[in-house]
Parts: C-alpha cells; sequence; structure tokens
C-alpha cells in the first residue's frame, strides 16, 4: 500500500537521529551511544557458518552491542517471514560471538524499522540453547535435578536436550508493534520504552565498570 522509501539509508538514519534524540538531554550517558555502524557478527558451525550484518546498534564506547537495529525501505508486510529468518539470524550471530565479559544477562533487543513502521522484538533462550550454539555439553545444575552436584553430572545432555523433559530448547523472538512513525501517539507510547531500554544499558555498562576497578 505504501510505496517504499527512495534509499534505505534514509529510514536508517532518521531512526539512529530519533534514538538519539530520546538521549540527548540525560546526563546520565557516560558510555553508550546508538550508532549506525553495520556490525557484523560471524556464526561459525560444525559444517556451515553464515555473517550476519545489522544496520547499527547501541554501542558501549567499545564496539559491544547492547541493542540491534536492522531497518528496510518498505512495510514488513509481504515479506515479513523472511526478514523475521534475518533478524534471528542477527541475534544467533550476537549470541555466538558475545564473550563472558560481555554478559548481558538474557535481555537482547532488536529494534527495526520498515518504512514508517518501528517494531521491538525481544529474544527469550537459556543456557541449554547457548551451549547448543556453541557445541558445547550442558551441565545440569543441581537445582534442576532436584539432588547434589554429583547427580547433577550424571545428568549431563546434548544442549539441545531440556533436563527432566528431553524436549529441545529454541531461540524464541517476540515481536512487538507496529508503531507508527506518522503517529504522535504511538511515538509518545514508544519513546518512554526505548529510553528505558537505553538506560538499562547504560546501567549495565556502568556496573561492568565499576567492577572492573575493583
Amino acid at each position: 500500500m505504501f510505496p517504499p522509501t527512495k534509499d534505505e539509508q534514509i529510514v536508517n538514519a532518521a531512526l539512529i537521529i530519533f534514538l538519539d534524540a530520546l538521549t540527548i538531554h540525560f546526563g546520565d550517558f557516560m558510555f553508550c551511544n546508538w550508532t549506525i555502524h553495520r556490525k557484523g557478527f560471524i556464526a561459525n558451525f560444525t559444517k556451515a557458518s553464515f555473517e550476519a550484518r545489522t544496520d547499527g546498534y547501541l554501542d558501549d564506547g567499545e564496539e559491544n552491542a547492547y541493542a540491534l537495529i536492522e531497518v528496510k525501505p518498505a512495510t514488513r508486510s509481504k515479506t515479513q517471514n523472511l526478514i523475521q529468518m534475518q533478524e534471528s539470524a542477527q541475534m544467533v550471530g550476537w549470541l555466538i560471538n558475545d564473550s563472558e565479559e560481555n554478559n548481558i544477562g538474557k535481555i537482547r533487543i532488536l529494534i527495526s524499522q520498515g518504512r514508517h513502521e518501528i517494531f521491538l522484538t525481544f529474544a527469550e533462550y537459556d543456557d541449554r540453547y547457548l551451549a547448543y550454539l556453541k557445541n558445547e555439553p550442558f551441565q545440569v545444575k543441581p537445582s534442576e535435578t532436584g539432588g547434589s552436584q554429583n547427580e547433577a553430572s550424571r545428568h549431563q545432555m546434548s544442549a539441545y536436550q531440556a533436563p527432566g523433559t528431553g524436549a529441545s530448547s529454541f531461540l524464541t523472538m517476540h515481536q512487538y508493534g507496529p508503531w507508527n512513525t506518522q503517529q504522535r501517539t504511538d511515538m509518545a507510547r514508544l519513546g518512554p520504552i526505548l529510553l528505558a531500554i537505553t538506560l538499562y544499558a547504560e546501567g549495565e555498562i556502568q556496573a561492568k565498570k565499576r567492577s572492573q576497578r575493583k
């Protein structure tokens, strides 16, 4: 229904400027900033590999991502499945490449915009899925077996198998939106959410810096 934007970079620049505008008047931000740097993640597996490149990210000042950005010149209505596959690949690449030193817990966020529509996607996963991605054995914790560490060690399993049930462990991408950038009410609702995401990241970065100084 809507014609695509002439250039994807127009959408990209508009989103970055909007994100920066939300934080520019807050003195709390010492480290993190939204960047248009097209950061790439290489995911290597046993018999295959791929590179997923983003359209920007929330940078901690050392090129470590705390949220990803993906934009398209057109709305995603007709190609949503393909776009979601691409965004999932970006999330997988991010998970594989994030080191223990840059562990931000299990909150992973992707901000995407297709033409005038903004979406938020939150990734849900667990330690078993991370072990599966990295082809590492998963050690069940005693709390998951109801017994001691020795009992837990006997429950070592293939990483994609959930303890107790044998169910597979997956990455689930929870998508919310769209918020229409041409509607003031939508932006009034979305702005505080995006600001909270940025403030959360800044808090995590500052906590990490303090722990390194000890």
